[in-house]
């Protein structure tokens, strides 16, 4: 019965975190959409569909963060408000280097990191003003990737080897407490705690 209780609720907290999944997934693509649909009503020349993909990547590499650490880690909401606004923040601090000419040697190369960046290097009227865009045949799409899905891959990194680390932990005591259990002094201790009965109990 227990063993049946204790599945019923893995399994329902299982769902829920699905469902959460999905809905944040689902408001996601409907505020890219919206977006999209918002540029295009006001500027005109933004109807390819490579601004939609870049639109949806660059609120992915946005927003991804804060949903991978509130439904998949243990933080608070306010480590999640500062770690998951982190990309945003840093594409905000960032976002000088973008400009050509502007941004500190060595430091502004950090703009490739982030979708906004290959968006400009893809607007009309703007794009032969940018510095160092890669080129627009193949490159820039699968670096615009790469820079839209960079920080989740990261996370998830980052929790594998945390989960890793506590199953080793776990088996580690595990085996601590079978190599305790078979010691004459845990026999020892256990006959007088719980007296003769308990080895009886066991016996076959």
């Amino acid at each position: 019965m227990k063993e049946e209780s204790e599945a019923l609720v893995h399994n329902s907290s299982q769902l829920n975190l699905q469902l959460k999944t999905t809905i944040c997934f689902v408001l996601m693509i409907g505020i890219t959409l919206i977006g999209y649909g918002l540029v295009n009503a006001v500027v005109p020349g933004f109807e390819d569909v490579k601004f939609l993909y870049t639109m949806f990547l660059d609120t992915s590499s946005m927003i991804l963060p804060m949903i991978c650490l509130a439904l998949f880690s243990n933080m608070a909401l306010q480590e999640v408000e500062i770690f998951g606004s982190l990309p945003f923040l840093l594409m905000l601090f960032l976002s000088t280097s973008f400009s050509p000419g502007a941004g500190v040697e060595g430091v502004k190369e950090l703009r490739y990191l982030f979708v906004r960046y290959y968006f400009w290097c893809i607007v009309p009227d703007v794009q032969d003003d940018m510095e160092g865009c890669p080129d627009q045949s193949v490159d820039i799409w699968v670096y615009m990737f790469l820079s839209g899905i960079m920080f989740l891959v990261l996370f998830v990194f980052v929790k594998t080897i945390i989960d890793l680390k506590k199953k080793s932990d776990r088996k580690k005591k595990l085996e601590i407490a079978t190599d305790m259990n078979d010691t004459e002094e845990y026999h020892v201790l256990k006959r007088e705690l719980f007296g003769d009965i308990v080895d009886t109990v066991h016996d076959p």
